[in-house]
């Protein structure tokens, strides 16, 4: 009968009314509605949770009376109603959202209008999600950037990351400085970038921390184009990313042509003085007065005395050498030299 099927209606109106209320309870974003008032006729249990106030607190209630927005990184509050903070249809907003306690929320959220066959404004839903942990996150991860840029500009370094083909080294501050880049804007090759006398060494150095033989990488190596090439010094070590398993590979890269220039320098220089001393065919010697008068220099013809080798002597005290007694006498006469800035003669 026609009451039949009516009755029937309305058990399928309220099941399907039942489900639309536990669908809303169930979802992990907030819903709104209003009526063409403004006023809130459901709220489900998200919105209640972000907003800190009840189901029954909500309902009838003005919308812009309960729901307090502001634009992200204001210091004012300003109860802005949520129609004119929150535009456009379907059109995601980012705001911040005042809980009843006041505890302010970042929300990514729309209000769209609902509107009958007719085309009559019946009124309207809002829907937003809270976006506070991932705004955290953001500025967690902005912040040590600016940290780390910072730390790295102040110490003449850069850091890398190694691509997933292991293949491409990607800078990440200062890229032309510290690494060579193609016509196309993307990092060159090794051997591209590294000196031909160093590739092997470099190579066979990642090789090995590939296959983990290391278990870090530590290389010195020239790198350039064109025959301009400087000192660099390579460090990396391997990660493992807690969010997929996956290894990765982040290092750090330091200019040290200057000082790596003025190591060679002295070693020149050094060997220069010794091959001098050692075509005098008399004792000659060269002391580190500030360290325990520990032997810098010592003539070939000096070690031909003594019986004794250069590496059984350079870094070594008289008293690593000598009998004491002759230690100790060899101490005191060069220490009233130094002290008295004279020179002495002895037999």
């Amino acid at each position: 009968t026609d009451i039949d099927e009516l009755e029937k209606a309305r058990g399928e109106t309220a099941r399907l009314a039942e489900r639309f209320q536990l669908t809303l309870r169930s979802i992990g974003e907030a819903v709104l509605v209003t009526d063409e008032q403004e006023k809130i006729i459901l709220a489900n249990a998200m919105a209640e949770n972000l907003t800190g106030f009840s189901s029954e607190e909500l309902i009838g209630q003005p919308l812009s009376d309960k729901i307090l927005l502001e634009k992200a990184g204001s210091t004012e509050e300003n109860s802005v109603s949520v129609k004119d903070s929150i535009s456009g249809q379907n059109e995601k907003t980012t705001m911040e959202l005042i809980a009843k306690d006041g505890t302010r929320r970042h929300i990514e959220g729309s209000l769209t209008p609902i509107f009958t066959l007719s085309g009559e404004r019946t009124g309207s839903v809002m829907i937003f999600r809270d976006m506070t942990g991932e705004y955290e996150r953001l500025n967690r991860t902005f912040t040590q950037k600016n940290m780390l840029e910072a730390a790295a500009d102040f110490a003449g370094i850069t850091y890398f990351q190694l691509n997933e083909g292991r293949n491409r080294i990607r800078i990440m501050l200062n890229r032309e400085k510290f690494w060579g880049i193609d016509s196309d804007n993307f990092p060159k090759s090794a051997q591209e970038w590294v000196h031909p006398d160093d590739l092997p060494m470099f190579e066979n150095e990642w090789r090995a921390f590939f296959r983990k033989v290391k278990d870090s990488l530590h290389v010195i190596y020239r790198g350039g184009v064109n025959a301009h090439y400087r000192y660099f010094e390579m460090r990396c070590r391997k990660t493992v990313n807690p969010e997929n398993a996956q290894e990765e590979f982040f290092g750090v890269i330091r200019d040290i042509d200057e000082e790596k220039t003025s190591e060679l320098a002295l070693s020149n220089a050094n060997q220069l003085i010794q091959s001098v001393m050692d075509h005098i065919p008399c004792l000659l010697y060269v002391k580190d007065f500030e360290h325990e008068d520990r032997y810098l220099f010592i003539s070939k013809y000096a070690l031909q005395q003594i019986g004794l080798t250069s590496e059984e002597v350079i870094g070594k005290t008289d008293h690593d050498i000598f009998p004491q007694d002759v230690a100790y006498e060899n101490r005191q006469t060069d220490r009233e030299v130094m002290e008295s800035r004279q020179t002495m003669d002895r037999q």
